[in-house]
């Protein structure tokens, strides 16, 4: 293993322990832009954090962490719970065992496990459950925009600077050096950011004047630089300009420019990058084929969404032998695909492995619309414009 700084290799790492590794976890990752909603459901597939409309938070899922921030620790929660003395809560994200709130006073809350430093308290535990309810990250004010990793937490402020905590094992915090941070610290070399995104172990910003920069690990290309080098320092993606909104998977990343045209590079094993599907990554950026119009992005492990200006929504990427939302089962789809039965959306989200879900204008709430999923197993429930199934499923909200 090779570790240099400054925009050398940091990390050089076997291919087939790097898909092990992506294996074990499920990430979100979300994005706020100008004109991108603001991230209101989150999961890694164990766990699922929600946003209600009126500011309170709501889980359900695994609990054995803490990360459902009810106060204490359970196995598993059925049933969604609401997160106790958590109001006028923006934005909320999920990572392998602790969940993340923004409030709109601009401070940010954290509970779950700590084992990295991932609650950004500064008091690291050795222990799983760092703390089961939520706690408050010090000395961290004016926060607009949140993402999470497997173990890292990412924080836009509004002056434009990034600030990240949690594991740095890949670059991930772009910190300029290695180790752990249990607090949060600046990325350094880096100002004038609109936008932010993380993947796994990856993570990427938007800067006003267009440019995308990332930085972490970069075993498929998804830093976009041209290399499969892992960078501890933000380093510029090749080739692109006027973007307008980012979006992270595990290992690729997408990019939405100002003319409508979606851009992805890093791994595209599952066709993920909406190209040549005979190519394994992009260690640049490369153009979605034959898709323009599009007013959003997400992505979420191995697949990616665009939502269009028509109001439909299309995706491609893997879902394994599962579902989108046309009826047809596909193993992976590299050609962009209409989602039948998703019209006029307000905005897109992704979440944890092999969950996906799309957010309509009619809802009902969420703890019904929950329930219904998890009593149900493999069964598709449609109650009050709701499709919800189980973990196998596409369904929306």
């Amino acid at each position: 293993m090779e570790i240099k700084q400054r925009g050398k290799p940091l990390f050089k790492t076997a291919r087939l322990l790097t898909s092990l590794m992506f294996l074990l976890v499920v990430i979100l990752t979300m994005s706020v832009t100008s004109h991108a909603l603001t991230p209101w459901y989150a999961s890694v597939g164990a766990h699922i954090v929600l946003l209600n409309p009126d500011g309170t938070v709501w889980c359900i899922g695994s609990n054995n962490h803490g990360q459902l921030g009810i106060g204490k620790t359970d196995s598993d929660i059925h049933e969604p719970v609401m997160v106790p003395d958590l109001r006028k809560v923006m934005a909320v994200a999920a990572g392998a065992t602790h969940s993340v709130a923004l409030l709109r006073d601009g401070t940010v809350w954290t509970w779950g496990g700590n084992e990295a430093g991932q609650l950004g308290i500064g008091n690291r535990m050795g222990s799983k459950i760092g703390s089961p309810q939520p706690v408050q990250v010090d000395g961290l004010r004016d926060v607009i925009a949140i993402a999470s990793g497997r173990n890292h937490v990412v924080a836009l402020k509004k002056d434009g600077t990034v600030w990240s905590w949690g594991s740095n094992f890949s670059g991930q915090l772009g910190l300029d050096s290695g180790g752990t941070a249990d607090q949060p610290v600046q990325t350094a070399h880096l100002d004038g950011v609109i936008a932010i995104t993380a993947g796994a172990f990856h993570t990427a910003a938007l800067k006003k004047d267009g440019t995308v920069w990332s930085w972490g690990f970069n075993g498929n290309g998804q830093l976009g630089n041209g290399t499969c080098e892992n960078y501890n320092i933000p380093v510029k993606v090749a080739g692109l300009g006027s973007v307008v909104a980012i979006a992270a998977g595990n290992q690729h990343t997408v990019a939405l420019q100002n003319d409508g045209t979606a851009w992805a590079w890093g791994s595209n094993h599952a066709s993920q990058l909406g190209g040549d599907s005979s190519s394994l990554m992009s260690l640049t950026p490369v153009q979605v084929s034959g898709l323009s119009g599009i007013i959003d992005i997400t992505a979420k492990v191995n697949h990616t969404f665009a939502l269009m200006k028509d109001g439909t929504v299309v995706a491609w990427g893997d879902t394994g032998s599962r579902q989108w939302g046309n009826g047809v089962s596909m193993g992976g789809s590299p050609i962009p695909v209409r989602l039948h039965g998703v019209s006029s959306p307000v905005s897109i989200a992704a979440i944890g492995n092999p969950d996906t879900l799309v957010k309509g204008r009619n809802s009902a709430s969420i703890a019904n619309a929950l329930q219904s999923a998890g009593n149900h197993n493999d069964q598709a429930v449609n109650r009050d414009n709701i499709a919800f199934a189980d973990a196998s499923r596409f369904f929306r909200y």
